[in-house]
Order: structure tokens, then sequence, then C-alpha cells
């Protein structure tokens, strides 16, 4: 039997964040692979048809394979954001206990799928990152030395950053199933199997570290076309408005950013963390 709500607790019951979790993981899902699908068909009707002997792997370019790989990472994570949300999340951590007659095992496995998702999220960032390297490269090759370093310089970070956040997040609690075992012996409950471990690393000023770091390389990325830009020769009317075209991406960095703010003063990951430490909708993936 479930531990008894309090009166605070039987006041905010009802509340229920799922059906926004489930439009905005959706409609991320739709348009995702909407544009993916799309730049792909623009890419055959422009580029790969007019091969005279057929489609040919090796004239593939580097972007269209990566942000293929984006598109089926980025599928994985909203998969499993979309399970961990069958199985609760979104709604208090209690209301997910009281109507589970094994509580906490739904609980446990919203985290679990939670945690599949953060070990995913490096990887997928960096496929999005490197798709848009691999495309910078390609329509802003120029001879400049010092932009070619900049350019080997963010890819070298990226991947250095793909490699420290999956090991954190990978290896956050010890053992790594820990992070959604854990509830068990938080509830006093006996685990499906014998198990004890220990998570020095789950709280959210470390877990949006490594999004800090991320975000660096976003601004970075960001700056490369705004420096390939500048050195065309053309008008400073039409170097305004390419620079304005390719600097969408401040958007993602806007929300990026936001979502760090929101997980250093405005996440509980102890008493609630089903309705307050929600995983980002990853709309910055568009």
């Amino acid at each position: 039997m479930a531990p008894t709500l309090t009166a605070a607790q039987q006041a905010i019951y009802h509340e229920d964040r799922r059906p926004q979790l489930y439009a905005a993981l959706i409609t991320l899902l739709v348009l995702v692979n909407f544009f993916v699908v799309a730049r792909l068909v623009a890419h055959y009707y422009d580029r790969y048809r007019h091969e005279k002997f057929g489609f040919n792997i090796r004239i593939l370019l580097a972007e269209d394979l990566l942000i293929v790989l984006s598109a089926l990472f980025v599928d994985v994570m909203i998969g499993n954001l979309l399970a961990a949300t069958h199985f609760g999340l979104g709604l208090h951590s209690w209301r997910i206990n009281a109507e589970d007659p094994n509580y906490p095992r739904n609980l446990s496995n919203a985290f679990r799928h939670v945690w599949i998702t953060m070990v995913f999220t490096p990887s997928t960032f960096t496929w999005i990152k490197l798709t848009l390297l691999f495309f910078y490269r390609r329509l802003f090759l120029v001879s400049q030395k010092w932009l070619q370093i900049a350019w080997w310089a963010n890819l070298v970070y990226v991947v250095l950053w793909l490699i420290g956040a999956t090991g954190f997040y990978l290896f956050q609690c010890w053992p790594v199933q820990w992070y959604f075992m854990r509830y068990y012996s938080r509830y006093h409950r006996e685990p499906p199997y014998p198990i004890t471990g220990q998570c020095n690393a789950t709280n959210v000023t470390n877990v949006s570290r490594p999004l800090i770091f991320g975000l660096i390389s976003d601004a970075a990325i960001l700056l490369l076309p705004v420096f390939s830009i500048s050195q065309l020769q053309m008008s400073l009317t039409k170097k305004v408005g390419l620079i304005g075209v390719f600097s969408v991406g401040v958007i993602a960095c806007g929300t990026d950013m936001a979502r760090i703010i929101e997980l250093s003063t405005d996440t509980d990951d102890i008493i609630d963390p089903a309705c307050t430490h929600l995983p980002p909708p990853s709309f910055p993936t568009l």
C-alpha cells in the first residue's frame, strides 16, 4: 500500500502534465521526420538524380548521412520519453505510487526510460552539430586558414563533449541501473533483485553541466557562418540578410539556456522528480 497522502498532496493530486508532454513529443516527432525527409527529397532532385550512372554512394553528402542519424536518434529519445510518460512522467510522484499496486515499479520504469533518453542525448546532439559543421564546410569553403582551424577546433570540441557527456550520464550512478532502481530503497520497498548503489552526481546542478558545455559548442558553431559570410563580396544588406537566415540557431541556444536556468532554479529531483524533473522535449533539434 502506498504511503498516505498529506492534505497538501491531495490538493494538487489532479495536476497532470502528461497531455502537454504527449503533445510536445508527438509534434516534435512529426516535424523532425518531415523536415529530414523533405531535405533528402530536395537533395535527390537537386543533386543525386542528375548522376549519369545512377545514384553513387560516393557522392552522398556527409550532412545527409548525419541528418538521417540525427533523426533516428531523436526518434529513439522521443520513443523513450513517450514510454516514460506512459508510466507516469508528468504526474506527481505520490500519485504514481498511489495508483500503482506494485509501487514504485511504475516510477522506476518511468525513470528507466528517462535515463536511456539522457544517455542518448549527447550522441543525438553530436549528430546534429556534425550535420551543421559539414553543411557549413561545404557551403562556406574558403581559403582562410583561420576559418579552417576554427572548423577543426569545433569538430574536436564536439567529439570531446560527446565522450564526456555520455560518460557522465551513463555513470552518474553506480551501478548504472541504480539511477532508476533507487526508488525502491527510497520508499523502503523490496526491489525485483538485490541491489544497492549510490548517485553522487544526479543533483540538478551536476546534470546541467553537460548542457552548459554543449551550449558553448552551439554558440561556436553558430559563429562559423557569420564569419564566413563577412568574407563574401556582396552588399552589407545582403550580408545582414544571410546572417539572419543562418542565425536561426540563436533560438536553439536560447531554449538550451532556458533549460539550464530551469534546472538550476526550479527543478526538484528529490521529493517530486516525476513532475518537476522533466527532460526537455529537445525542440532545439529542429
